[in-house]
């Protein structure tokens, strides 16, 4: 499927656990753009996959959510 543009912001969050820092939590901050045909379910079918195979929450241990703008 095709896509107009793709900008994508991080905003982390770092608190003390058992008297260390951790990440604890990620929201991934997409601004997607599709062509007028494509429809919502579509749109939110590519927000599942983009979830499901994303390197970064796949790889740590941290709460990671996506908002699409």
């Amino acid at each position: 499927m095709d896509y107009g543009s793709f900008e994508c912001n991080v905003i982390g969050w770092v608190d003390k656990v058992d008297g260390k820092f951790q990440v604890t939590k990620i929201v991934l901050k997409a601004k997607v753009t599709f062509p007028l045909y494509v429809s919502h379910a579509k749109v939110k079918r590519v927000k599942e996959m983009s979830e499901e195979n994303c390197l970064i929450s796949n790889s740590i241990k941290s709460t990671v959510t996506t908002e699409i703008d």
